[in-house]
C-alpha cells in the first residue's frame, strides 16, 4: 500500500530518487545524450550502440517485453483499471469520496486521474522493475506475459506520471530496447490537484493517416467496450468516468459507471451531453464473494517465490442480476469473467475469478488444476449466496431461478461437474421455507401442496403436522418445477392420513374437519381427496382411513365406521331420522354433499329401518327429563310420517306419557297431562293464555310450524293426529281433577285469566262451556268458585262475575230511576241481548252461574251499593233524597217477602259489608256513606266517632212524625242501629286522643256519661269497660305542665310521693274518685312504682338530687317490708342503676357523695368500730348506722349484705402462746369437739371443699373431734379492708378470737377469758370465722365462692345450741344427717350429739344419696357395722369387725386385724346381690306396661305385687326368673349395709339406678340406641357383682346425670307426652330431639322420705327449666326419677319432670338451707 511507504518530502528528494534509479540501471536520458552530441553524430551513435548492447546483455526479459508488447491481446484500459483498484484510497474515504478513476480521451493523449493516496518511493521502484509489484496481498494478477502496466505502451509512446512530489515519464517507441519503459525521467510537474494522481498517455502517432485512424479506433473501442459490470469485480473503485474530446479539446461525450451498495449493488451508467446528465442504464445485482484458499498456481504464470504467491487465495465473485423489485433476471445467459469477460455460458449469474484462460481468452483451460479447484469454490460461493437469499423477503422464494439448468446450455464435463456439485449441495441445504412456521428445511422433508390439497382460498385443507412438511405456498409453480428434479414431491397418501389424523386430534374449534364454520366446499375437496386415497391406497392405508373419525354425526360428534354402525339421517321411505336416539346418524348437511356422500358410502354408512327408529323414539321418551325442542318435534313428526307405513303402524296406547315440550320449554306427558294447541282467534288459546304463567300448558308453537304434509295412507292431518293420539286440547280447560284432594277444581288457567285478562273470561267460558257443563252440574261448589272470577262490565270496570247482571234493557231502565251517572255492573258481552233471546248463547250464565237478571231485593241492594260509592270518596251527593226513596223501596221489598227476617238479615249484612248508610252533610262532615256500626240512633250531637242518625235525619231532611218513625224502623229494626252506649263514649275518647287540643269539658262530660251509664250495665259490661281503661290511655290529665292521655297504670290517686311517669288524678277529677279508684282501680303508691322510679332516677342525666334518691329508697324499703319474697321485683336491674349514694373519702377536706351502681366497690356501715377505723379511707354507703339498720330489707334484697363492714373487714389475729396467758376452755358446753358431727353435716350440706371426697370428710370429722379451745387475754388483731385492689389496715390491740392450725388435722381456737367478751365471741365473732375455715380448701387455702349468710345463722346454732338438741335443730333447718360410725375412735365424750341423733334418724328416715367419687382415706380405719331390721325394732352392733382400706399414710400405722373379713364380706356381697336380683325382678314384672312408671294417675306411694302381676298375664314365671338372673325368689326383708355407711348409701343408690335402667331398657316399645353407655353414673360399678353386669366397665367420663339419653327418634318424648308428663302437646315438640338428664334418687322408705340433692345438681336443675319454651331443636330436659321402697315388694318410682318448676309450684319442697327435698302439696 503506497501510503504505508516513505514519500519524498520535496520535489528535490523525488528527483534525486529518480536519478538514483536511472544510475542504477545505467540509463541515459535524451538530455544526457544531447549533451554528448547531436543526434546522428558519430560519438552519440557509438554511445547509443553501446547502450543497446548493454541492454541486450542485461537480460532477455525487457527485450521479450518490448517484442511481445505489440503482439499481445492485452487491453491496456483494463490493466489501468486493475492497477488503479490495487491502490489505497484512505485519504479519499476520509474525505467521504468514492474511490474513482477518470479517463479523458483526446486524439493525441489520454489523461487518467485517480483520487488514490499517491506514489511512494517503493511504488516508484516497483513500476521501474519488470515482473514485480509493491502491492503485498494483491490479487496476484500482473498481466498476461508479464505485461501489466507496461501495456499502456501499446497505445502510447510516452507516459507522464504526477503523484505527490513525483513527476516523471517513461518513454518507449517501437524498436527500442525497452529500457525506457522501466527508466523514469524527471519532468517538471504541471499544475495538478494535490489529492489526485495523474497519468498522461501520449499516444503513438503514425505517418499513415489510415494507420493512425485504426490505431485511435482500437483505443476508442477499448473504452466503449468497458462495461459497468467490470466494477463488480473490483475491490475498491466505485466509479469510472470516461470522456471523449475532439482535436480542439472540446468534450464530445461523457460516460460514467458507478456502484451503489454492498451485497445488493446497483450499477448506474450515466451520460453527460450538453451539460445535462442522463441515466442510460441501471443494473441491480446481488453480489456474493468468497475467497477460495489453497488454490493451485496459474500454469500461465511464473513465480519467483512459489510459496509466497499472492494468487494462492483467490476471490470468487458471483453477481446475480435483479430487477429493481428484487426479482431474479433469468432470461439471459451471463458472462464468465477472468477480470475480463471470457465467455457467455448457460449461467444466469455472472462468475468472476482468476481463471487460467486460453491464449485467445475465448475460454478457460478446462484441464487446469487451478480451474478445477476454483470450480469447487464457485459451488461453495453459490451455496453461500443461497443462504443469503433465504434471508431476503422475496428472493428466498425465487433464488432457484438462478440454478444452472442442464437443458439451458450444452455443458461440457467441466461445467457439468459444477452443476452436479451445486445440485448435491442444494438437496442437503436448509434453504426452503415451510408453510407453517417459516422454518428453513431441506427439500426432501417438504411436500408440495397441489391444487387438490388446497381450499378455495388457496390455503391448505388441513393444518401442517408438528414436523412441518408443507412447502411454503409463496413459491411459484414454475419455480417448483425447477426443484422437482432435485427431489421435491407432492403430498403422499401416508402424509394425508397423518395430516387428517392430526387434525382430528384437536378439539372442534381447532379442527378444520370438525369446526362448524368449515364450509361445504372445503368438505367437498376433502372428501374427494380422502376418496382418492381410499381407492388408490394399499390395504393398510385403507384400514387407516376407515379408522379415522371423519364421519360427522347429527349430534355434532365425529366417529369412525369401525366403532359402531352408522346410518344416514333418512331411513327407509326417505323419512328424516330425529336426533337423540342413541343412534349414530350422519349429519344431514354432510350427507347432502355429493362428494361426502360418495365417501360415506365407500366407508360403509347405511340406511336404518323404520320400525327400529320408532322403537328407539318410544324407548328414549320413557325417562326423558329435558329434551331439545327441535329434537322433540322431529321425533314426533317422524312418528306421524311413519304412522301408517306398512309394517310400522303405531297403537294409541304407546303415546301415554309421551313427552311434549311446552311453550316455555317444560317437558310434560301426553294424554294424562294437560296440553293445549296454540290456536288463534279472539278466544283461541294463544290469545287467552298470552303472558300466562301456565303457558307451559300450551305446546310449543314450533309443533305447528312447518307441519308435515299428510303422508300416504294417513287419514288425519298433523293437528288432528296430535289431538287424537296425544290428547292435546283445542279449547281452554275450565276444571281439573285435584288428585291430592280428590275433587274437581277450577283450572289455573281460568283463574289466571280472571286475575290478568278479565276481558276474556266470559268469551272463554262461552267457548268451553259445552264440554264442561256436566262437570259444573255435578259440582255446585265449582259454580261458587266460578262466580268469583273477575270480568269486565259494560263500563270497562273489573268486577266479580257473580256480582254482575245481564245487560237486559228492562234492568237498565229500572236502574236509571236511582242513578245519577253511577256505573252499574252490567256484564260486557260485546253484543246486545234481549229478554227473549239471550238463553241460547248466554243462558248458562243465568241457569248455571246465577248471574242477576231480575228486579228484586238483591238488585236494589246492588243499586244502593253502586250509588253509595260517591259518598265513599267524598264527592257531594246528587239528589240525596234518592237514598230515602231507596231505603223505603228496600224496606217495602222486605215487608212483602214471605220470609221477612231472612230479608232483613240480607239487608243488614249488605250494609255492614258495604257502608250503605247515608250521612248528610252537617257542621262536622261532608256527605258520606258509612257502616251501621259507625252509627247510633239516639246520641249526643257532639259525638264524633258515631253518627247520631236521629239528630241528622231530623235536622237535615226535616223528618218528623210518621216519616221519622218509618226511617227509624229501617235503621233500628232492619239494620239494628243502637242508641249511644259506653262503648261509643270510649271510642269518642279515643278520637279525642288524636286532637291537638282536646276539649276538657267534653272529656269530663264523657267520664260522667260513662259513670252514669255503668249503673245500668251488666257485670260483663262493667268488666269490658274496666278492661278498656286498663289497656288503653283513656284518662286525660296533666303531666309536668302538659296534658296527655294515660292508662290506669300510668295514674295514681296520691301525691305523697312524686312518681316519675305517674300522673295524679285526685286534683283534676276530685268528684270522680269512686269512678277512678273504686271502679277503675287507679292505684295508690306501690312497691313497683317506687322500684320503677328508682330505675328512672338511675338513668337520669344529669343525676337527680341525692336527697330525692334517698327519699325514694326509704319509701321503697318501707314498701318492701310489706311484700312477700315472691312478690318483690328483680333486684338485678336496680343493682345496675346509679341510685346508691356513696360517700368518697375526704379530698381537700370535703366529702364527695356520688350516685353509683352496684358494680362500684363500697362498704356499708353496720359496725361503729369499723366505721371509725375506715371512714376516712374507703368509699361507704352514705347512710348513718341507724339508717342502715332501717334499710336492712333493701340492702339484703339488693344483695349487698356481703358489703357490710362486718363482712368485708377481715381480722387477722395473733395470740401470745404460753401457759401463763392461755388455758383450756372451762365451759364444756362450748367445746367444738362436742359439736363436730353437726359442723360436719353443715360442711357437707354446703359442699365444703374439705368434704369433696370420703377421705376429706373423715379428716374434717377427726379434726373437729380433736379441736382444742383455749381462753386467753392476749389476743390482738389487725383489721384489713380491700377496696379497688388496695388493702386498708387498722390495728386493734384487743381482739376476741384467734384460730390456729397446729398440724395436719389439728385445730386450736383461742377465745377471750372474760365471760362477756367470750360470749360475744361465740355469738358474733366465732361463727363467721369458723364458717370461713370450713369453706376454705385445705390444699389451696382458697375459700369456696358463694353467699353463706343463711349458713352463718345455722353455724351460730351449731355453736351455741344445747348439744342434746343440736341434731334435731339441724334437721329442722334442712341439714341432712350423715352416718359417721367408726370414723373416729377418740374420746368417749367426743361428738355427743351424734349419739343423740339415732332416734331422730329412725323417726325421720332421712337417707342421703351421694354421688360417688374416687375414695381416698388419709389412713387405715377400723369401721364397725350396724344394721336394722325392716321394722326398726332391733339394732345389732358388730364390734371387732374391721374393713381394711389400703391408702397411703405415713403417720398412722395399720392396726392388726382381729378377725378374718372373708366371712362378713361374703355375707354382705350376698345380701347386696339379693337386692340387685330383687330390683331386676321387679323391673321385669313391670316391663309389659309403660303405665307402671309413666302414668300420672297411679298411686305414687306403693304398688302391690298383685297389681303388678295382674298386668303381666302374658309373661310366664320362667321368663321373669330368667330375666331376673340370680333371684332367690324371696322378698328382701331387711336393709342392706356395707361396713362403711357411705358405701351403704352408694350401693342403695346404685340399686335404684339399676331399677330405672332396666325399666327403660324393657319398655314395651324399646328406646332406640338405649344401652349401658347411657348409664353415666360413677356408682354403677357396684352392680358389677351381678352376673348380668359382670362385664360392665365403671363409668370413667364426666358425670352430668345418672342416665343421659338423647332422644333422636322422639320415642321417649312421645311416651312422656302420651302419659301427660311433658306439657305443650305435639305441636310444641314436633321435630324436637331433646337430651334427657335423669337423676335417680333412691330410698328404702316411702315416697315422703326426704331425699338429697347436691349443690351442683340444684344448679343444673335451675339451668334446665321451662324447656317447652326453648327455641332449640335439642333442648336439655332435667328430670328426677324418685325410687322408693327399693328393698320392698311394693317398690315404686315417681317422675319429677322439671323439678325447678315443681319447686316454684310447691310440689317439691326444698329446705330453707341446703337441698333436702320432699314432696309438697302445691301452692294451690
Amino acid at each position: 500500500m503506497r501510503n504505508s511507504k516513505p514519500i519524498p518530502g520535496t520535489v528535490t528528494e523525488a528527483r534525486r530518487l529518480i536519478s538514483q534509479i536511472n544510475k542504477e540501471k545505467g540509463f541515459l536520458s535524451e538530455e544526457d545524450l544531447d549533451r554528448i552530441g547531436p543526434p546522428g553524430s558519430d560519438t552519440r551513435r557509438m554511445v547509443e550502440d553501446a547502450i543497446l548492447r548493454k541492454d541486450e546483455l542485461i537480460g532477455a526479459g525487457i527485450l521479450t517485453l518490448a517484442k511481445n508488447l505489440y503482439t499481445s491481446s492485452a487491453r491496456f484500459v483494463f490493466e489501468l483499471l486493475q492497477n488503479a483498484d490495487d491502490n489505497d484510497f484512505s485519504r479519499a474515504i476520509a474525505r467521504r469520496e468514492d474511490p474513482y478513476v477518470s479517463f479523458q480521451v483526446f486524439p493525441d493523449r489520454i489523461i487518467l486521474e485517480c483520487n488514490e493516496d499517491g506514489f511512494t518511493s517503493e511504488n516508484l521502484r516497483a513500476i521501474c522493475a519488470l515482473g514485480q509489484s509493491s502491492k503485498v496481498g494483491a490479487r496476484g494478477y500482473i498481466g498476461e506475459k508479464g505485461i501489466g502496466f507496461k501495456s499502456v505502451f501499446m497505445a502510447a509512446w510516452q507516459v507522464h506520471i504526477q503523484s505527490n512530489t513525483f513527476s516523471f515519464t517513461f518513454t518507449h517507441r517501437k524498436g527500442d530496447s525497452g529500457m525506457g519503459m522501466v527508466s523514469p525521467v524527471w519532468r517538471e510537474p504541471e499544475a495538478v490537484d494535490a489529492s489526485l494522481t495523474r497519468i498522461t498517455l501520449n499516444l503513438h502517432q503514425h505517418d499513415d493517416p489510415a494507420a493512425q485512424e485504426e490505431h485511435y479506433s482500437n483505443i476508442i473501442n477499448q473504452f466503449t467496450k468497458l462495461q459497468g459490470t467490470y466494477l463488480l469485480f473490483l475491490r475498491k473503485l466505485r466509479r469510472v468516468q470516461i470522456s471523449f474530446h475532439d482535436t480542439t479539446g472540446i468534450q464530445t461525450s461523457h460516460i460514467e459507471h458507478s456502484l451503489d451498495g454492498t451485497d445488493r449493488i446497483t450499477i448506474r451508467t450515466t451520460s453527460l451531453l450538453g451539460g445535462r446528465r442522463k441515466v442510460l442504464k441501471n443494473r441491480v445485482y446481488h453480489v456474493t464473494k468468497h475467497v477460495a484458499v489453497d488454490i493451485p498456481a496459474n500454469e500461465n504464470r511464473s513465480y519467483e517465490n512459489e510459496e509466497q504467491r499472492a494468487d494462492a487465495n483467490t476471490e470468487i465473485v458471483l453477481a446475480f442480476p435483479l430487477t429493481e423489485d428484487s426479482v431474479p433476471i433469468d432470461n439471459k445467459n451471463q458472462d464468465v469473467f477472468a477480470f475480463l469477460p471470457v465467455k457467455k455460458m448457460g449461467f444466469k449469474f455472472l462468475i468472476h475469478t482468476d481463471f487460467v484462460t486460453e491464449a485467445s481468452r475465448q475460454d478457460i483451460v478446462i484441464t487446469s488444476r487451478r480451474n478445477k479447484a476454483l470450480r469447487q469454490g464457485i459451488a461453495h460461493c453459490f451455496i453461500e449466496a443461497v443462504k443469503q437469499f433465504c434471508q431476503h423477503p422475496t428472493l428466498q422464494f425465487q433464488w432457484m431461478r438462478w440454478l444452472p439448468r442442464r437443458d439451458a446450455y450444452p455443458w461440457d464435463d467441466f461445467w457439468s461437474n459444477l452443476l452436479d456439485t451445486i445440485d448435491a449441495r442444494v438437496k442437503t441445504l436448509n434453504a426452503f421455507r415451510c408453510q407453517t412456521d417459516n422454518r428453513l428445511k431441506t427439500l426432501s422433508s417438504l411436500r408440495i401442496l397441489d391444487h387438490g390439497h388446497l381450499d378455495k382460498a388457496g390455503n391448505p385443507l388441513f393444518r401442517d403436522l408438528p414436523s412441518a412438511i408443507y412447502l411454503s405456498q409463496k413459491y411459484d409453480n414454475t419455480d417448483l418445477k425447477i426443484l422437482k428434479p432435485l427431489g421435491l414431491m407432492s403430498l403422499l397418501t401416508n402424509d394425508i392420513i397423518n395430516i387428517v389424523s392430526y387434525d382430528l386430534r384437536h378439539r372442534a374449534d381447532l379442527s378444520h374437519m370438525k369446526c362448524r364454520q368449515t364450509d361445504d366446499d372445503w368438505h367437498s375437496r376433502t372428501a374427494r381427496l380422502l376418496l382418492s386415497c381410499l381407492k388408490k391406497g394399499s390395504k393398510e392405508q385403507q384400514q387407516s382411513i376407515l379408522s379415522l373419525e371423519i364421519l360427522p354425526l347429527s349430534t355434532g360428534e365425529w366417529s369412525s365406521i369401525t366403532t359402531a354402525p352408522l346410518y344416514y339421517y333418512r331411513c327407509e321411505g326417505g323419512i328424516e331420522i330425529p336426533e337423540g336416539l342413541d343412534l349414530k346418524l350422519v349429519s344431514p348437511v354432510a350427507a347432502e354433499n355429493p362428494e361426502r356422500r360418495a365417501l360415506f358410502d365407500d366407508l360403509g354408512v347405511s340406511t336404518a329401518p323404520i320400525r327400529h327408529i320408532q322403537d328407539k323414539i318410544f324407548s328414549s321418551s320413557r325417562s326423558v327429563v329435558e329434551v331439545d325442542l327441535q329434537i322433540a318435534i322431529s321425533r314426533l313428526k317422524y312418528l306421524y310420517l311413519s304412522h301408517y307405513h306398512k309394517g310400522a303402524e303405531i297403537a294409541r296406547e304407546r303415546f301415554v306419557n309421551y313427552p311434549l315440550c311446552s311453550a316455555t320449554g317444560k317437558i310434560q306427558g301426553a294424554q294424562n297431562q294437560l296440553n293445549y294447541l296454540p290456536t288463534s282467534g279472539q278466544h283461541g288459546t294463544i290469545e287467552l293464555l298470552r303472558s300466562c304463567p301456565y303457558a307451559n300448558y300450551m305446546i310449543h308453537d314450533a309443533y305447528l310450524k312447518e307441519a308435515p304434509s299428510r303422508p300416504p295412507g294417513e287419514t288425519l292431518s298433523w293437528v288432528d293426529w296430535l289431538c287424537q293420539y296425544l290428547g292435546i286440547r283445542r279449547n281452554l280447560r275450565l276444571t281439573y281433577w285435584d288428585k291430592k284432594e280428590r275433587c274437581m277444581r277450577l283450572s289455573p288457567e281460568i283463574i289466571w285469566m280472571s286475575d290478568v285478562r278479565p276481558e276474556r273470561v266470559v268469551g272463554a267460558l262461552q267457548t268451553s262451556w259445552a264440554s264442561h257443563e256436566k262437570i259444573f252440574t255435578e259440582n255446585s261448589f265449582l259454580v261458587d268458585r266460578m262466580k268469583k272470577l273477575m270480568v269486565l262490565d259494560k263500563h270497562g270496570e273489573i268486577v266479580e262475575l257473580g256480582d254482575t247482571y245481564l245487560p237486559l234493557p228492562e234492568l237498565e231502565e229500572s236502574y236509571s230511576r236511582f242513578a245519577e251517572g253511577e256505573k252499574f255492573p252490567f256484564l260486557q258481552l260485546h253484543e246486545p241481548i234481549a229478554l227473549g233471546t239471550y238463553l241460547e248463547k248466554w243462558g248458562f250464565l243465568v241457569t248455571a252461574l246465577q248471574i242477576g237478571y231480575r228486579e228484586d231485593l238483591q238488585f236494589y241492594l246492588r243499586v244502593l251499593e253502586i250509588i253509595s260509592r260517591a259518598g265513599h270518596i267524598g264527592i257531594p251527593t246528587k239528589r240525596p233524597e234518592r237514598f230515602l226513596d231507596l231505603y223505603r223501596t228496600i224496606q217495602g221489598s222486605c215487608e212483602t217477602s214471605y220470609n221477612r227476617s231472612r230479608e232483613w238479615d240480607i239487608v243488614r249484612r249488605k250494609n255492614e259489608s258495604c257502608d250503605l248508610v247515608f250521612i248528610p252533610a252537617n257542621g262536622f262532615y261532608l256527605d258520606e256513606m258509612v257502616s251501621p256500626n259507625l252509627c247510633v240512633w239516639a246520641g249526643h250531637e257532639n259525638l264524633r266517632t258515631r253518627h247520631p242518625l236521629e239528630h241528622l235525619y231530623r235536622t237535615e231532611f226535616n223528618l218528623a212524625g210518621a216519616d221519622l218513625k218509618s226511617i227509624r224502623q229501617y235503621f233500628q229494626t232492619i239494620l239494628e242501629v243502637p242508641d249511644c252506649g259506653w262503648e261509643h263514649y270510649t271510642d269518642e275518647i279515643r278520637k279525642l286522643q288524636k286532637a291537638d287540643d282536646p276539649d276538657f269539658d267534653w272529656i269530663n262530660d264523657i267520664y260522667h256519661f260513662i259513670d252514669e251509664a255503668r249503673e245500668r250495665m251488666l257485670e260483663s259490661g262493667l268488666d269490658d269497660l274496666k278492661g278498656a281503661f286498663v289497656s288503653e290511655p283513656l284518662i286525660y290529665a296533666d303531666t309536668n305542665g302538659s296534658s296527655r292521655w294515660h292508662t290506669i297504670s300510668q295514674c295514681i290517686w296520691s301525691s305523697a310521693l312524686q312518681i316519675r311517669g305517674l300522673v295524679s288524678l285526685n286534683e283534676v277529677y276530685s268528684d270522680l274518685e269512686e269512678f277512678f279508684v273504686d271502679f277503675l282501680g287507679v292505684a295508690t303508691l306501690t312497691l313497683d312504682m317506687t322500684y320503677d322510679e328508682l330505675i328512672l332516677k338511675g338513668k337520669s342525666d344529669p343525676a337527680p338530687p341525692i336527697q330525692d334518691v334517698k327519699a325514694t329508697i326509704f319509701e321503697f324499703n318501707s314498701l318492701l317490708q310489706t311484700c312477700l319474697d315472691s312478690e318483690t321485683p328483680d333486684p338485678e336491674r336496680l343493682f345496675g342503676s346509679k341510685i346508691l349514694p356513696i360517700r368518697y373519702p375526704k379530698a381537700d377536706g370535703q366529702h364527695n357523695v356520688k350516685l353509683v351502681d352496684g358494680s362500684t366497690e363500697f362498704a356499708i356501715v353496720d359496725r361503729e368500730l369499723f366505721h371509725r377505723a375506715f371512714a376516712s379511707q374507703v368509699k361507704l354507703l352514705d347512710f348513718t348506722l341507724e339508717e342502715t339498720r332501717v334499710l336492712g330489707p333493701f340492702i339484703n334484697w339488693l344483695g349487698l349484705n356481703g358489703r357490710y363492714l362486718s363482712v368485708v373487714v377481715k381480722e387477722i389475729s395473733t395470740v401470745e402462746y404460753n401457759s401463763h396467758s392461755s388455758r383450756p376452755l372451762q365451759n364444756p358446753e362450748r367445746q367444738i369437739k362436742n359439736r363436730a358431727h353437726g359442723l360436719l353435716r353443715i360442711a357437707m350440706q354446703n359442699d365444703s371443699p374439705r368434704t369433696e371426697h370420703l377421705g376429706g370428710r373423715i379428716l374434717l370429722y377427726r379434726t373437729l373431734c380433736q379441736a382444742k379451745v383455749y381462753e386467753t387475754d392476749k389476743i390482738s388483731s389487725e383489721l384489713h379492708l380491700s377496696q379497688d385492689n388496695k388493702v386498708f389496715k387498722y390495728t386493734k390491740d384487743i381482739s376476741e378470737l384467734h384460730i390456729r392450725g397446729v398440724g395436719y388435722g389439728d385445730l386450736e381456737v383461742y377465745v377471750p377469758r372474760d365471760p362477756a367478751r367470750q360470749e360475744l365471741c361465740y355469738f358474733a365473732v366465732l361463727p363467721p370465722r369458723l364458717l370461713d375455715w370450713l369453706m376454705t380448701d385445705l390444699g389451696t387455702n382458697i375459700k369456696a365462692s358463694g353467699s353463706y349468710a343463711q349458713v352463718l345463722d345455722v353455724i351460730n346454732s351449731a355453736l351455741n345450741a344445747p348439744v342434746r338438741s343440736l341434731s334435731q335443730i339441724l334437721l329442722s333447718r334442712g341439714i341432712v344427717d350423715v352416718a359417721v360410725l367408726g370414723w373416729y375412735n377418740g374420746d368417749e365424750d367426743c361428738d355427743r350429739e351424734s349419739n343423740q341423733s339415732s332416734e331422730w334418724e329412725s323417726d325421720q328416715g332421712i337417707t342421703r344419696n351421694i354421688v360417688a367419687k374416687d375414695i381416698e382415706l388419709p389412713h387405715r380405719l377400723q369401721i364397725g357395722r350396724r344394721w336394722r331390721t325392716e321394722d326398726n325394732r332391733t339394732e345389732t352392733r358388730l364390734e371387732n369387725t374391721t374393713s381394711i382400706l389400703d391408702v397411703p399414710n405415713q403417720d398412722t400405722p395399720s392396726p392388726p386385724s382381729t378377725q378374718s373379713t372373708t366371712q362378713h364380706g361374703d355375707e354382705l356381697q350376698a345380701e347386696y346381690l339379693g337386692l340387685l336380683n330383687h330390683v331386676i325382678y321387679r323391673a321385669a314384672l313391670a316391663k309389659v306396661s309403660r303405665q307402671y312408671i309413666f302414668s300420672r294417675n297411679r298411686p305414687a306411694d306403693a304398688h302391690s305385687e298383685e297389681e303388678v302381676e295382674s298386668q303381666t298375664e302374658s309373661d310366664t314365671d320362667e321368663e321373669v326368673e330368667e330375666e331376673a338372673g340370680d333371684n332367690d325368689e324371696g322378698e328382701i326383708r331387711r336393709p342392706l349395709y356395707s361396713r362403711i355407711p357411705l358405701e351403704r348409701d352408694l350401693k342403695v343408690g346404685a340399686a335404684g339406678e339399676l331399677f330405672v335402667f332396666k325399666l327403660l331398657s324393657w319398655l314395651e316399645h324399646p328406646l332406640p340406641d338405649f344401652g349401658r353407655d347411657n348409664w353415666q353414673s360413677t356408682i354403677r360399678k357396684f352392680v358389677t357383682i351381678h352376673s348380668m353386669f359382670a362385664d360392665m366397665e365403671p363409668w370413667s367420663g364426666c358425670e352430668t346425670a345418672d342416665i343421659v339419653y338423647r332422644d333422636q327418634s322422639g320415642a321417649f318424648t312421645e311416651l312422656l307426652l302420651d302419659s301427660g308428663h311433658l306439657q305443650g302437646g305435639g305441636r310444641v315438640w314436633r321435630g324436637k330431639r331433646p337430651k334427657y338428664m335423669i337423676e335417680v334418687k333412691t330410698t328404702t322408705r316411702s315416697l315422703e322420705t326426704p331425699f338429697y340433692m347436691s349443690r351442683r345438681q340444684f344448679q343444673r336443675m335451675k339451668e334446665h327449666t321451662d324447656f317447652a319454651a326453648s327455641p332449640l331443636s335439642s333442648p336439655t330436659i332435667y328430670m328426677v326419677m324418685r325410687v322408693f321402697n327399693v328393698n320392698k315388694d311394693n317398690i315404686g318410682v315417681k317422675i319429677y319432670l322439671d323439678p325447678e318448676k315443681l319447686r316454684h309450684d310447691g310440689l317439691l319442697v326444698f329446705t330453707e338451707l341446703g337441698y333436702s327435698v320432699k314432696p309438697g302439696k302445691g301452692k294451690n
